[in-house]
C-alpha cells in the first residue's frame, strides 16, 4: 500500500472542481495549475472569470515597482483570455476603484482592448456579466468620458443577467429587440444616450429591472412584457405637473393604462430614497390604480425626512385606491 495520501479532490467531477475554482480569487485559481494536469485543465477551462479590486490589489502588490499598474492589469487579463479554452458562464470586470482605467484618460488602444474582450466573452456562451468602470465626476455627464457599451452585448443570445455601472448605454444596432434573453438588468450610475430608432425597443424576456443614480434614463425607451419587478434608487420622477396639472396628469394616466395592459405580471415596485414629493406620490397613486397584479410597493424614505411629513405621506398612501386586492404598501 502506498504511503502517499490519495488525492480525492482531484478525482471529483470536473463540474464540481470548476465550482470550487469559481469561489477562489482568480490569482489563487491560477496557482492551482501547478498541482497537476487535471488542475491545469480546470484553470484553462474556468467558467467564471472575475477581475475586481481583489485582483487589482494583488497585481499592485506583486508588481509594485511596475511603471504602470493599470497596463500590467490589462496585460494579465489579455493573457488569461488568450489562454482560455471552453465556455465562460460568468464574467466580472469591476474596476470601480481603479481611476486610471477611466476612458477619459485612456488611449485608443485601451478602448480597443475593452471592445475585443467583450466581443470574445459574448462568443463564449456567457450567461452573466458585471461590467463596472470608475464613475466620472464630470457634472455635465459628457458621454465621451464614458465607455460606450459595445453592440455585441446588446445582441448576445446567451446573456441572462447583466449589471452595468459607469458606462454609456446607447445602442446603435438597427434591430427591434435588444438583450434578447436577459431576465435581470441592473443599471448603476449609468448614462443613457439617445437611441436613433423610430420604434420602442423590445426586451422580450426581461423580468427584473433596476436603476440607481442614472442619468437620462428616459432615453431608454423599451417594451418589457414580462417585467414583474422594478426598482428605482434615487430616480428623479420629474414634476411637470406644476406647469399644467391637467395635461401632465392625463398623459401619465393614459400612459400607465397602456403599460398596465402589457405588464400583466408586474407585481413588485421598489422606490429608494423617497422624498415625499407630489410627483412621486402621484406616480405611486397611478401605479396602484392600474396594475392588477401588483402585490408589493416598497418605499424606502430618505433618512432626513421630517417625522411630521412622514405621517402626512403615510396617510395619503393608505387612502390610494388599488386595482389589486393583494397590493401592500411597505413604507420604511
Amino acid at each position: 500500500m502506498s504511503g502517499r495520501r490519495k488525492d480525492r479532490i482531484s478525482q471529483l467531477p470536473i463540474e464540481i472542481l470548476d465550482n470550487i475554482m469559481g469561489l477562489l480569487p482568480i490569482q489563487e485559481a491560477a496557482r492551482t495549475a501547478i498541482l497537476s494536469t487535471i488542475w491545469r485543465d480546470c484553470w484553462s477551462n474556468l467558467t467564471q472569470l472575475k477581475f475586481d479590486l481583489q485582483f487589482c490589489s494583488y497585481v499592485w502588490r506583486k508588481y509594485f515597482d511596475s511603471y504602470n499598474n493599470t497596463s500590467t492589469c490589462m496585460y494579465i487579463i489579455n493573457k488569461v483570455l488568450m489562454q482560455h479554452n471552453g465556455p465562460i458562464r460568468k464574467f466580472v470586470f469591476d474596476f470601480k476603484f481603479e481611476p486610471d482605467i477611466s476612458i477619459s484618460n485612456a488611449p485608443n488602444s485601451r478602448k480597443f482592448d475593452f471592445d475585443q474582450w467583450f466581443l470574445f466573452i459574448t462568443r463564449k456562451g456567457v450567461e452573466e456579466m458585471d461590467i463596472t468602470f470608475p464613475t466620472t465626476t464630470i457634472a455635465t455627464y459628457e458621454i465621451n468620458k464614458y465607455f460606450r457599451l459595445p453592440d455585441c452585448i446588446f445582441s448576445c443570445l446567451t446573456l441572462k443577467r447583466l449589471h452595468l455601472s459607469g458606462v454609456l448605454v446607447a445602442p446603435t444596432i438597427n434591430a427591434p429587440c435588444i438583450f434578447p434573453n436577459v431576465t435581470s438588468l441592473s443599471f448603476d450610475e449609468v448614462v443613457f444616450g439617445t437611441i436613433n430608432l423610430d420604434c420602442v425597443i423590445d426586451v422580450p424576456m426581461l423580468e427584473i429591472l433596476s436603476f440607481s443614480y442614472c442619468e437620462n434614463a428616459s432615453y431608454f425607451n423599451i417594451k418589457a412584457p414580462r417585467l414583474d419587478r422594478l426598482t428605482l434608487n434615487d430616480y428623479e420622477i420629474e414634476d411637470d405637473i406644476e406647469f399644467d396639472a391637467r395635461i401632465s396628469d392625463s398623459i401619465l394616466w393614459d400612459g400607465l393604462q397602456s403599460v398596465a395592459k402589457v405588464l400583466t405580471m408586474f407585481n413588485t415596485f421598489k422606490l429608494r430614497l423617497f422624498n415625499g414629493w407630489r410627483s412621486e406620490l402621484q406616480f405611486i397613486k397611478m401605479l396602484l390604480a392600474h396594475f392588477s397584479a401588483l402585490e408589493k410597493v416598497v418605499i424606502i424614505r430618505r433618512a432626513d425626512l421630517d417625522s411630521h411629513d412622514q405621517f402626512e405621506v403615510m396617510q395619503k398612501l393608505l387612502h390610494f385606491l388599488r386595482a389589486s386586492k393583494k397590493a401592500k404598501i411597505i413604507y420604511i
